[in-house]
């Protein structure tokens, strides 16, 4: 079967076959050489392959498609991102434009949803975390890394505000702005702050028995100071809800302790501080009249 030299297949076939066919090259116009080499073995293979050829209007549909396709992986993973630890979202932050950590991330949030795991547990693996902190240090690599314009991926704005998390860390938010963002932790570190927490409510608890009121009112406005700036991931609804009674409590004992001394407006504030936790606490209620 003769085969025409110019045609695609024909080329397709010589690039295939390698140096033994460029070698022939110099016969490519004579029928007797495409009878020989229509007798290959690797030839008769790569006839059975059928060559796809893709139009510009179908790579340009498929770049769309794919464009698209990456914009929602971004939103389902920034919707999980929020539900995680401020520790989390500080190392994902500065890196979450390029491409090889937005590829990453959805193989991670896939694997989550196959093992029927959080987001955020998943991200505490040592394995990911670690391949996280590698990730990072390959695109601060300078000029040997992947921080080059090429790996970038343009992301909406909407996601990038959410991930300007640097106020989640400062008591008060910077500069007035954001005044009740709080840091985010995880069950450990939530952990320490309830028991910290229990031990100032105690020593307060004990100086206000002694009628020591100065000693009572310190006590009770660092646990307020503390607690008013944690919450838990929020799945973490029984350590969320310990922290709400706790800094309730704390309120509570804090407007007690400046009555006794006199100072109706420190009294004031706290119990309005409580009653924004619970607007039918009778306590706050009660010292707040």
């Amino acid at each position: 079967k003769y085969l025409a030299p110019s045609s695609p297949r024909s080329a397709a076939l010589l690039r295939s076959c390698g140096s033994s066919a460029r070698a022939m090259a110099k016969d490519v116009r004579k029928p007797e050489f495409w009878n020989k080499f229509m007798q290959r073995p690797e030839v008769q293979v790569a006839m059975k392959k059928k060559l796809k050829y893709e139009s510009y209007a179908e790579q340009a549909q498929r770049t769309k498609v794919d464009k698209l396709e990456r914009k929602q992986h971004r939103y389902d993973i920034m919707h999980e991102l929020m539900q995680c630890a401020t520790n989390v979202k500080h190392l994902i932050s500065p890196m979450f434009r390029y491409k090889i950590t937005q590829q990453y991330l959805w193989k991670v949030l896939c694997e989550a949803r196959k093992e029927g795991l959080l987001f955020c547990d998943k991200l505490r693996q040592p394995q990911v975390y670690h391949r996280l902190m590698a990730i990072k240090a390959e695109i601060t690599a300078g000029p040997y890394g992947v921080a080059g314009w090429q790996a970038e991926e343009e992301v909406e704005e909407d996601l990038m505000d959410k991930m300007v998390v640097e106020a989640d860390c400062i008591p008060g938010g910077i500069d007035g702005e954001a005044p009740d963002r709080k840091q985010v932790l995880d069950r450990r570190e939530i952990q320490g702050v309830l028991d910290f927490g229990q031990q100032i409510k105690t020593e307060g608890n004990e100086a206000f028995v002694n009628e020591n009121w100065e000693g009572a009112l310190t006590r009770y406005c660092q646990g307020d100071e503390m607690l008013k700036n944690f919450r838990a991931e929020p799945h973490l609804q029984k350590e969320n809800k310990e922290l709400k009674t706790m800094h309730r409590a704390c309120l509570n004992n804090k407007a007690n302790a400046a009555l006794k001394m006199d100072q109706w407006q420190t009294a004031i504030r706290a119990a309005d501080a409580a009653l924004k936790l619970k607007h039918d606490d009778e306590k706050a209620l009660f010292r707040k009249d």
